[in-house]
């Protein structure tokens, strides 16, 4: 099923240089605080979050057809949740999504990695970066490799430039994992899928209700996973006073209370709310920083772990670049009456995009290897050329 989703082939070999928006509703859209709208309309809510997670289920199952239902469910519920009118869009169905330039060695579980990918193509698309973290949550105990990224960070480190989704770390070659690398993932190895995604989303306290939603799980597996990372040592929780502050609060507010209370502090946000923690009492802590929160920790910060999470955003960002050119190429099928072609919009700031700007392909010409991603990373995009012209 999903086998397809990325199949084999040679990459490309490296180069040589030479909306309109959604209808409005006739219906009065719901705050955007998600907690007021969730206790306006929880029935709307809890149908739109049982959706997402069978649809989340189903994909883990390999169950694509299942998945895909639950997913046009969700949506349609989330607009309802939010008091908008649904208008169905098309998504591609995970099958045809075939992208041999994104394979990856070094996965214990490629079926994992591959049903989490597959979210992009049958579920809500979500940012890039944010499906980069579950990414990271599923694979941060393997070894990855990236035989097509390889090819490209040579070219782009010979040239001494990268494109701007490139992080200066992924220029340089990868450092191992250090022995606090090697602890952390061993402390992870027996943590369920879910666990490792929460702890990808950590770092910071977040509210437990909010971290159900990214989850896609109800508040009371939620909690559950919570207590689990706490029993190992990964989370707080309840989340600490300082924690649930700096979450709460801006900079600027903060600082504002520390005035209000008599209190002289400098420094970053986390010294300065643990500085007025001692100083705010329950009912207060309630109102400046209401519900249930929970405080998960972060990754280390190794130069190996902030190499892994830029490989990884990476090749989140270039699987879903991949997803939408190819569903473009599919569909141009049915506009050969009126479409002649494409035309590339390069990139100017990468030093390889620029030189492929204005460039057209005809029709029957269009295929993955002369349509961008070009490169891992590549944010180049299509513009139609037709009979008009």
């Amino acid at each position: 099923m999903l086998r397809r989703l990325f199949g084999r082939g040679e990459a490309p070999a490296a180069p040589e240089m030479a909306d309109a928006g959604p209808s409005r509703s006739s219906r009065v859209p719901m705050t955007d605080t998600p907690a007021d709208a969730r206790r306006a309309r929880p029935r709307e809510w809890n149908a739109y979050l049982d959706a997402r997670a069978a649809s989340l289920h189903a994909l883990r199952a390999g169950d694509v057809a299942t998945a895909a239902t639950k997913a046009a469910d969700s949506r349609r519920l989330h607009a309802a949740w939010r008091g908008y009118d649904y208008e169905a869009s098309p998504f591609a169905a995970p099958t045809t999504f075939q992208t041999p330039d994104l394979q990856l060695v070094g996965l214990s579980d490629p079926s994992a990695v591959r049903v989490e990918l597959a979210i992009g193509a049958v579920g809500p698309i979500v940012d890039a970066v944010d499906q980069a973290k579950r990414l990271i949550g599923v694979t941060m105990i393997d070894d990855l490799g990236w035989p097509w990224f390889e090819e490209w960070r040579g070219w782009f480190a010979e040239r001494n430039s990268a494109p701007p989704m490139w992080d200066e770390a992924l220029l340089l070659d990868s450092a191992g994992p250090s022995d606090e690398d090697v602890q952390f993932r061993d402390r992870i190895r027996p943590l369920g899928v879910d666990e490792r995604i929460a702890l990808a989303f950590g770092g910071h306290g977040v509210q437990i209700d909010l971290l159900a939603e990214d989850l896609c799980l109800t508040v009371d597996a939620t909690r559950s996973i919570s207590t689990s990372l706490a029993q190992h040592g990964l989370a707080t929780y309840p989340a600490s006073r300082p924690s649930r502050l700096a979450r709460a609060l801006t900079v600027d507010q903060l600082k504002a209370l520390a005035a209000a209370k008599g209190i002289i502090v400098k420094g970053k946000k986390d010294a300065i709310a643990a500085a007025v923690a001692d100083h705010v009492d329950e009912p207060e802590l309630e109102r400046l920083a209401p519900g249930e929160f929970v405080e998960l920790a972060g990754m280390p910060r190794t130069r190996w772990m902030t190499y892994r999470r830029a490989f990884i955003e990476l090749w989140a960002h270039t699987m879903m670049m991949s997803g939408f050119k190819l569903r473009e190429i599919r569909d141009a099928s049915d506009m050969r009456d009126i479409l002649k072609g494409y035309s590339i919009i390069g990139d100017d700031q990468c030093p390889y995009c620029r030189t492929k700007n204005g460039a057209r392909i005809r029709l029957q010409d269009v295929k993955p290897g002369t349509f961008p991603p070009f490169h891992p990373g590549c944010r180049c995009a299509t513009a139609p050329w037709g009979q008009w012209e």
